[in-house]
C-alpha cells in the first residue's frame, strides 16, 4: 500500500469555537510555524509527488498502470485502472482531453493566490466546495515564475444525496509547476496534527488522495495540449465498509472527471475577459445587417439578431452564446469568432472553427458527420461576410480531438530502451530536469526557479472569503 506523502506533524489544538456551518472561522486551524527541516522535507516530497503523478498519467504500455478505455466522446476519453499497490476499493479514474491552448492559459485557470482567482477556480472546477483553508504556503508564485507554488490545504466537499451522505474533507499537499512544454498540479493527502480528523466535531469524513491532479503537455497537433485528470482516492466511511453501493460513488467520480471537458468553455471565458467590452455606441447598426455576420443566414422571425459585445457585429443566436466573464456581473453575449480567440474577430475563417471542439462550434456550421464542409459565402465583396475572408479557401474535415487509443506523449522511438528517455522527456516537459528536485539543504532549486528558505506561514485570507 502506498503510504501517505508526509507524516504527522506536531501542531497546536484547534480553536475551541464550535462552528455550526461552513465556512469555518479564519482562526479555526492553529498551525505552528514549520522548522526549516520540515519545510524542506515537504518541498522535496511535493516534487516527488509531481514526478509520480506524471508517470502514472502515461496511458500507453510504457506507464506503470494498465489503463482501460471506459468511454469515449468528442470531448473526453475516460479510463479506469486497478493499481496493484493500493487497496482494491481505491478508485482509479482518468480523463483525457485535448484543448487548443497554451500552457500559460491552462495553468492560469487553476491559480488561487488571490481572492478573485480563487472565486473563479471554485466556480469552474469546485462548485461543490463548501470551504477551504490554506494551512501552509511553502513556495509562493513570483513575478518571474507566477505559476509555481507549493501549499498545504484543507478543503471540504459537499456530497450528493441531499444530506444522506456525510460530506468529505481533505488535507493535502498541493504542488503547481510549469515547464517549457507542460504543466502539472499534483494533489496528495498528508497528515497534520493541527488538521486532525473532524468527523466527531463537524460530521465530515476524511477522504484520502493517493495520487490525484492534472497534467498538461503538448499534443501531436500544433497549438494543442493534451490534458489528463487523474483521480486516485479513497472516500472512506460507508463507501469503504460497503454500506453504500459502489455505483453511487463511481457515478460521482465519473461526473467529476467529465468536468475537465468544460475547460474548453473556461478557456474561452478567459480569453473573452481580456480587454474591454464594446459599448452600445460602437455597435453596428442592426438595420444595416440583413444577414448574420458569420454564417450569412438571412435574419427573420425565426432567426433573431444579436450584438457581440466584443466586436460589436450583428450575429444570429446560433453563432453566439452568453458567457460568464470576470468584468461583468451578468452573462455577456459574444460571437463564436471572438470566443475562439481569433487575433481579429472580423477575420473569421473556417480553419478556426474546424480546430475547435464540436461543442464550441455553431451547430449549423457542422455536418452530421462532425465536419465543417458547409461552405461560407465565397465572395469578398459580399457585405454580409466577415472582412478578410478570401474568395476561396479549403474546406478541411473536422478532426476528432481524441482517438480511441490515446498515447500520452510520442517521442517517435520504437525501442524498449527508449522508455526511460521517454519518461525523462515527459518530466522535462513539465519543468523537471534530472536531479533538479527540491533540495533538502540550502536554497531550494527547481529547474530555473529559486525559492530561498523563508517563512510563509501566514494564512491567506482569500481561502475564507
Amino acid at each position: 500500500m502506498l503510504a501517505l506523502r508526509g507524516g504527522i506533524r506536531a501542531g497546536w489544538p484547534l480553536s475551541k469555537m464550535a462552528p455550526t456551518k461552513f465556512p469555518l472561522p479564519a482562526n479555526f486551524f492553529r498551525c505552528p510555524m514549520l522548522t526549516p527541516a520540515e519545510k524542506a522535507e515537504y518541498l522535496h516530497t511535493a516534487s516527488e509527488n509531481a514526478i509520480d503523478l506524471v508517470a502514472h498519467c502515461i496511458m500507453d504500455a510504457t506507464g506503470p498502470l494498465q489503463w482501460t478505455l471506459e468511454s469515449a466522446s468528442t470531448d473526453i476519453n475516460i479510463y479506469t485502472s486497478n493499481d496493484p499497490t493500493l487497496p482494491s476499493h481505491v478508485l482509479c479514474y482518468a480523463g483525457v482531453v485535448e484543448v487548443k491552448a497554451s500552457v500559460d492559459e491552462v495553468a492560469a485557470l487553476f491559480q488561487t493566490h488571490t481572492t478573485d482567482l480563487y472565486k473563479e477556480f471554485r466556480r469552474r472546477f469546485a462548485s461543490d466546495l463548501l470551504d477551504g483553508h490554506n494551512l501552509y504556503t511553502l513556495a509562493r508564485p513570483t513575478e518571474t515564475h507566477p505559476l509555481k507554488a507549493v501549499n498545504i490545504k484543507w478543503t471540504v466537499n459537499e456530497m450528493p444525496g441531499g444530506g444522506l451522505l456525510s460530506n468529505r474533507d481533505w488535507c493535502f499537499l498541493e504542488f503547481d509547476q510549469n515547464g517549457r512544454r507542460g504543466w502539472v498540479r499534483a494533489v496528495y493527502s498528508t497528515e497534520l496534527r493541527c488538521c486532525p480528523d473532524l468527523q466527531a466535531s463537524l460530521g465530515v469524513v476524511r477522504g484520502t488522495f493517493f495520487r490525484s491532479g492534472h497534467v498538461f503537455v503538448e499534443s501531436d497537433r500544433p497549438g494543442y495540449l493534451r490534458g489528463t485528470l487523474l483521480f486516485q482516492a479513497n472516500m472512506n466511511g460507508g463507501f469503504q465498509k460497503g454500506l453504500i453501493p459502489s455505483w453511487v460513488v463511481k457515478a460521482g467520480v465519473r461526473r467529476r472527471i467529465r468536468g475537465i471537458s468544460d475547460i474548453h468553455t473556461f478557456l474561452r471565458e478567459s480569453r473573452l475577459s481580456q480587454g474591454p467590452l464594446i459599448g452600445a455606441w460602437d455597435f453596428v447598426d442592426k438595420a444595416t445587417r440583413q444577414r448574420c455576420y458569420l454564417c450569412s443566414k438571412k435574419f427573420g422571425p425565426l432567426l433573431r439578431k444579436a450584438w457581440c459585445r466584443k466586436c460589436g457585429e450583428v450575429v444570429c443566436h446560433s453563432c453566439s452564446s452568453k458567457w460568464t466573464l470576470s468584468m461583468s456581473d451578468t452573462p455577456v453575449r459574444a460571437c463564436s469568432a471572438c470566443a475562439l480567440g481569433l487575433v481579429a474577430p472580423h477575420t473569421f475563417a473556417m480553419d478556426a472553427v474546424k480546430s475547435a471542439p464540436a461543442a464550441m462550434v455553431p451547430p449549423h456550421l457542422l455536418r452530421r458527420d462532425g465536419s465543417t464542409d458547409k461552405p461560407l459565402r465565397q465572395t469578398i465583396g459580399d457585405p454580409h461576410m466577415p472582412r478578410g475572408v478570401p474568395s476561396t479557401h479549403s474546406q478541411p474535415t473536422y478532426r476528432q480531438p481524441l482517438a480511441s487509443r490515446i498515447e500520452f506523449y510520442d517521442i517517435g522511438s520504437q525501442h524498449k530502451r527508449a522508455n526511460n528517455r521517454k519518461k525523462q522527456q515527459l518530466l522535462q516537459s513539465v519543468g523537471f530536469e534530472e536531479g533538479a528536485l527540491y533540495s533538502t539543504q540550502g536554497p531550494i532549486v527547481l529547474e530555473d526557479a529559486r525559492f530561498h528558505e523563508r517563512d510563509h506561514t501566514a494564512r491567506d485570507d482569500f481561502w475564507n472569503s
